[in-house]
Formats: structure tokens, sequence, C-alpha cells
């Protein structure tokens, strides 16, 4: 399994591979964002790509999400973690 295709099926979001853009609530599972202000600072950022179908629906395009995922830290070790440095600790 892929690490997208690992990602999208522990949100139960079930992609077709043809699905081109999904809604902010979609996108938000998929990436396990727990605010939609979240998705938009990113989409207002230019790290995601939208497009617009009519004056109200706003769609997420698929790649771009992927791109977006595929492109933050792997994790953090416990030399860079914030909650494990010296200063921390102090």
């Amino acid at each position: 399994m892929t690490r997208d295709a690992a990602k999208y099926a522990m949100t139960g979001i079930d992609l077709d591979p043809l699905t081109l853009a999904v809604t902010p609530m979609e996108a938000c599972k998929i990436l396990s964002l727990k605010s939609r202000s979240t998705l938009y600072k990113h989409i207002r950022a230019g790290d995601l790509k939208v497009r617009r179908l009519g004056q109200r629906r706003t769609l997420i395009d698929v790649q771009s999400l992927r791109d977006f995922y595929n492109a933050l830290p792997e994790g953090l070790d416990r030399e860079t973690d914030f909650f494990h440095t010296k200063d921390a600790a102090e």
C-alpha cells in the first residue's frame, strides 16, 4: 500500500483513482485537519490548488493534496522535537 493509499484508508474516505477534486470538508478529513481555517490558510499561502464551481462551491485539487502531504516532514526526532529540547525542559 502506498503512503497516499494508507493515508486515505485511515480517513475512511474512498477516493476513486479518477477523482479530480474534493470538497474542503473531505480535504480536512484526508489531511486529518481539525479545522477548515487551517485548510484555508494553506490555500491562501498557495500550498493547495483550488477551483471554483459557481460562486460558492470550492473544490480542492486531489493532486495538490497529495503533493502537499508528501512535502510534509516525515516526523520529528528527539533532537528537533519542541517538547524534548533542553530549553523546554527548564
